[in-house]
């Protein structure tokens, strides 16, 4: 299975109907991820070197073509998102969804609705940053799980025992439903995200501080360095889910010794903290319901870091202008984990080579992903133990399923095409 591909398509389709309630037999959502990763490469590759614009053409015009092709066809979804919200009308007051708050805003020097200038860029940047990470993000937790296979039964037994897992036959029925509540109820899943987010970071913007950097200058953090260097973890270079079971202040350097030694007198941690044992991660759903987005890198502000000491772990960047959804961004990628690791098992295919090969094949196209794309076997689990499975336990194709068809049973369905 191409892991990468199905995973875009499935959160491109979760985005658009859900935050844009589009009509999802209008878009082709492998045109437009293929689109997506296309332009981002070149979007990296122009801020290193901005005169790729006009060199381009001359020395890789089909490289360029490509490129434009593919802006042509994030320029069309942009359009067709815009018609969809115009066409709809004035929102009601109370409506909340995504397309409603755009239709609502208005230019503060006119009073009057954005126009189609002043929209499609928020349409496009919503699109861009609403899907491309987090599909990166499920696709390298997928990568580090099919690496572990102690990891991976580990999860599989904290599914089992929250009766979420499925019990290996065709068609079966879950055993209860997945809630939202459930997704701050997994810590050890959330560790293994917390990890995946800190070894492999797909975003990297943020804020420098005190700091004061002329207009037009490009900014990059290294939020890579800092969530990998050894100076801020114990093997960095290891994937160890456990570091975030371990210490409730992950996110945060230790602290000089008369702070450590006052913090077991101090207040007890809230439920909806980033302080909560199933780590950053597991603290989206309870700050989400107090009306504010959990910033899933730690959280506290500057008297927590002088408390706990400096932040190590900043995933979705920090301060007043981090990761608008960071909180949607976190419940996509624990639904999709919990929806695929409790109907299958996952190693990487032979084409993949060792796990080490795969590490090295990273790729910064503003998101960091694995060059190639990621591909895995995938096989309906009827046992944790998969040395104990007989033949190659692949399960036969379902007959007479198209796309179409699989987009009609939400997130799962989607995958499950290009599972099978």
């Amino acid at each position: 299975m191409r892991a990468r591909i199905h995973v875009e398509m499935m959160l491109l389709d979760v985005f658009l109907e859900g935050l844009f309630e589009m009509d999802l037999r209008r878009v082709n959502s492998e045109e437009v991820g293929h689109a997506v990763n296309l332009v981002l490469e070149e979007a990296n590759e122009r801020i290193k070197m901005p005169l790729r614009k006009v060199v381009n053409p001359l020395v890789r015009p089909r490289w360029s073509r490509a490129v434009w092709r593919s802006q042509r066809v994030l320029g069309s979804l942009y359009e067709k998102i815009y018609d969809t919200i115009r066409a709809r009308g004035v929102p009601p007051e109370d409506e909340s969804v995504l397309w409603a708050c755009l239709a609502r805003l208005k230019d503060p020097k006119t009073g009057k609705p954005l126009s189609k200038e002043q929209l499609l860029p928020e349409i496009g940047a919503f699109i861009l940053a609403g899907f491309d990470t987090s599909s990166h993000t499920i696709a390298w937790c997928l990568f580090n799980v099919a690496a572990s296979p102690e990891i991976q039964r580990r999860i599989k037994g904290e599914l089992g025992s929250a009766g979420l897992l499925h019990a290996g036959q065709p068609n079966c029925v879950t055993p209860r439903q997945l809630t939202y509540e459930d997704l701050s109820r997994l810590p050890y899943l959330n560790a293994v995200i917390d990890e995946t987010m800190r070894m492999y970071p797909v975003a990297a913007t943020g804020s420098i501080g005190p700091y004061k950097v002329p207009a037009g200058i490009v900014v990059w953090p290294m939020i890579y360095a800092l969530q990998n260097a050894a100076h801020n973890w114990d093997s960095p270079g290891e994937f160890m889910p456990e570091r975030w079971l371990e210490s409730r202040d992950a996110a945060f350097t230790p602290p000089p010794p008369p702070q450590a030694a006052a913090a077991p007198g101090g207040a007890a941690p809230s439920p909806a903290s980033p302080d909560d044992p199933a780590g950053p991660a597991a603290a989206t759903a309870a700050a989400d319901d107090e009306g504010g987005g959990c910033d899933g890198s730690g959280g506290g502000g500057p008297q927590a870091a002088q408390q706990r000491g400096a932040r190590r772990f900043m995933p979705f960047s920090e301060g007043l202008k981090n990761c608008l959804g960071q909180a949607l961004g976190l419940m996509e990628v624990r639904t999709v984990l919990v929806s695929l690791l409790s109907r299958f098992w996952f190693d990487l295919a032979p084409a993949m080579g060792k796990a080490d090969a795969v590490r090295r094949s990273q790729q910064i196209a503003l998101t960091l992903k694995i060059k190639g794309g990621l591909q895995l076997v995938c096989r309906q689990h009827d046992t944790l133990q998969p040395e104990k499975r007989g033949g190659n336990g692949r399960q036969p194709a379902a007959a007479g399923r198209g796309r179409g068809g699989a987009r009609g049973g939400g997130a799962a369905g989607v995958m499950e095409e290009g599972l099978q």
